[in-house]
């Protein structure tokens, strides 16, 4: 009988222990499908709970087919970048160095302005709405040109400015992305990665780049893929073409950087992106202050005094607030697409967490604007999420 007692004991011990087991490998094998679905060639998904990191799944190849990724993989995050930035640029914000609603002249020490509508302030808080009427078809990609000469009324041509007031007006534009990197230098004099390093990245113990050269291992930076796996660019050949960059102030010409150049982590970017899902902090380490991170997820027309005078932008402060149909809860944060992939950086304060998906190719259909891909892994993050006990 006590041998009978001892044997029940030991299963009712190990049981639990089984379960939890078993429940983790099924989570990982509904993810596997989802990327598996969507053509992945490599991918990660990281999500926090409550500040705490609670599943990571990796999938796939980063480069050489005998290298999978892992959780030290550094992605390309696309327009991800420009959300990252806005933490910083948020920070500049608290300390007074920059007014969300003061004409960007002040501090570019340049007349800013569309051409159009000269006596029409554009301010930060345009830039980080989409507001601005900056166009978003604007070809500054070329680098043909210093920013003095895109911004300035008198030297760009009507073709960088739309036909409407800035403030009044939605309209997504990689530019505005790329403001954020020139305002951060301008203000401190030191390059938007030194700036961000310091203090946004290295007191989360992290390690991220705009430029891929910064990277101490490139063995760790992931390659880029077409969905059916043929290479499009190898972490060298990304290395090499970096290989010019100056790690230093330079804001007329630096304006390209932040448009969508991140190199991180999954794991890494979804607690960053947990900074703005709570009150601003994460490991205890504060980087905004929470009536900050509250202002960034509203709409600016909203906002008294504001200089953005439409309610039509789907941004508040460089953060995606129209995403209203994936799950019954609402998701805030940005999305990044290049080439042949998308990633994903989503919060949602309800849930007290955060959902990052990145990958080094896939497939690019999408839905209202949003990777169905990326549909698919919140729909499981928000399943997983929901069947998990309070920490």
């Amino acid at each position: 009988m006590k041998k009978l007692f001892a044997i029940l004991l030991c299963m009712a011990l190990v049981m639990p222990l089984f379960f939890n087991v078993a429940a983790e490998e099924n989570w990982d094998e509904r993810f596997k499908q989802v990327l598996r679905k969507h053509s992945t060639v490599g991918g990660a998904v990281a999500i926090v709970k409550e500040g705490k990191v609670v599943y990571e799944y990796y999938y796939g190849r980063q480069g050489k087919k005998d290298v999978p990724v892992n959780a030290n993989t550094k992605f390309h995050t696309a327009s991800v970048a420009k959300m990252v930035t806005a933490i910083g640029v948020m920070q500049l914000v608290e300390q007074g160095l920059i007014d969300l609603d003061k004409d960007l002249s002040t501090y570019f020490n340049f007349p800013v302005g569309n051409p159009r509508y000269k006596s029409t302030p554009v301010t930060l808080r345009q830039v980080m709405s989409h507001t601005s009427s900056i166009n978003g078809d604007s070809s500054f990609g070329s680098k043909k040109h210093d920013l003095e000469w895109l911004l300035t009324p008198n030297r760009s041509t009507n073709k960088q400015w739309n036909n409407y007031a800035p403030g009044t007006q939605y309209q997504y534009a990689n530019l505005n992305g790329g403001l954020l990197g020139s305002i951060i230098e301008c203000l401190t004099n030191i390059s938007a990665d030194q700036y961000m390093k310091k203090h946004v990245f290295e007191p989360l113990e992290i390690e991220a780049a705009y430029n891929v050269s910064l990277i101490k291992d490139i063995n760790t930076v992931s390659w880029l893929f077409k969905s059916n796996g043929d290479i499009i660019e190898s972490a060298e050949r990304t290395y090499k073409k970096s290989g010019y960059y100056k790690d230093t102030s330079d804001y007329k010409n630096h304006y390209y950087k932040t448009v969508g150049g991140l190199y991180i982590s999954a794991r890494d970017l979804a607690r960053i992106t947990y900074i703005l899902c709570n009150d601003g902090t994460m490991d205890g380490v504060r980087i905004l202050n929470k009536e900050t991170v509250e202002l960034m997820r509203i709409n600016q027309g909203a906002v008294p005094n504001s200089s953005v005078t439409t309610d039509k932008s789907s941004y508040g402060l460089n953060v995606d607030i129209s995403v209203n149909d994936m799950t019954p809860v609402k998701w805030y944060g940005h999305q990044g697409v290049k080439e042949k992939f998308i990633c994903n950086a989503y919060f949602c304060p309800e849930l007290d967490a955060s959902v990052v998906l990145l990958t080094n190719g896939c497939s690019k259909k999408k839905t209202n604007h949003v990777g169905n891909i990326s549909r698919a892994v919140i729909n499981t993050a928000y399943e997983f999420l929901t069947s998990q006990p309070a920490l």
